[in-house]
């Protein structure tokens, strides 16, 4: 499923565009990179504004799907939310 439209920056490693979820309409998303920690530490940040400044949205993982690279994302968990 395709969530959003982005241009990648080669320069700054970053990914640059909009998403749009049931639970996140953002219009400018940045991904940024992560310098991960462990092997699955996630390749970037994904970072939306708020009035209040930039929030974390989730994070991305680079991967790889029939040997075209891809960027599955992953939600942002508030702290001390019980499943």
């Amino acid at each position: 499923m395709i969530i959003g439209n982005f241009t990648y920056m080669k320069g700054q490693d970053t990914y640059v565009g909009e998403l749009a979820t049931l639970s996140v309409a953002a219009r400018k998303v940045v991904f940024q990179p992560n310098e991960a920690k462990t092997d699955k530490a996630p390749s970037y940040r994904v970072i939306g504004p708020s009035k209040t400044g930039d929030i974390e949205l989730g994070a991305a993982w680079k991967k790889r799907k029939r040997g075209r690279p891809r960027l599955p994302l992953g939600q942002a968990r508030r702290s001390g939310a019980t499943n």
